[in-house]
């Protein structure tokens, strides 16, 4: 085991977790364009000045955000390793992650968050703006957004089986905490979601 290499753990520790497709190419993305050189490398052979140098790297070449996520993600790895395998003496494979070396130094990036708010004394032209979208889908799918507070992944998975009709309601299948959520329908949306579904068959 002390051999095991990143590609070779990354690997199991997929074979081990039930991701969403989006976090999959996420993860995917990540081993391709920002450790794909480390790929054959033995994870403990990864060191503190290597974690430090290929976030700093990765930083000015793809960006602030793009770096904390690789190094959160080459966390995460490691720290399965060091529950997965063991070296010779039937010890944990990695005593300490060496991707603590960021919160300790400080180095992670400073990200600010995006936060696009619209205003009380905006909403009006808004919604009156949208109500004259051409591309009826847009429309529709952030009328859905606005009048029920679901996230844009949450309303993006939704099928017409989450639906209930009769009694108004709309289910959430996955929301972040995991758990199915019911919301009920305005009469607006009941009667927006009738006109797609019988538009769309």
């Amino acid at each position: 085991c002390e051999a095991v290499t990143l590609e070779q753990a990354y690997k199991e520790f997929l074979a081990v977790r039930e991701l969403k497709p989006s976090t999959l190419r996420d993860y995917d993305w990540i081993v391709l364009n920002v450790f794909n050189d480390w790929k054959r490398t033995p994870v403990i052979e990864i060191t503190r000045d290597m974690v430090q140098r290929r976030h700093m790297k990765t930083g000015e070449k793809r960006g602030a955000a793009q770096a904390n996520r690789a190094a959160r993600f080459l966390r995460s790895l490691l720290n399965f390793c060091a529950g997965r395998y063991e070296n010779r003496e039937g010890k944990p494979l990695l005593n300490d992650n060496p991707v603590k070396v960021l919160s300790q130094t400080r180095a992670w990036f400073r990200v600010e968050r995006r936060r696009t708010i619209i205003k009380p004394a905006q909403l009006k032209p808004w919604y009156e703006t949208l109500r004259e979208c051409p591309n009826a889908t847009i429309r529709d799918f952030l009328l859905f957004v606005l009048f029920t507070g679901t996230r844009k992944g949450e309303a993006q998975r939704l099928q017409w089986e989450h639906i209930d009709f009769q009694a108004e309601t709309v289910t959430i299948p996955e929301t972040k905490n995991k758990k199915p959520l019911d919301l009920p329908l305005s009469k607006f949306l009941v009667r927006l979601l009738k006109s797609r579904k019988e538009s769309t068959g």
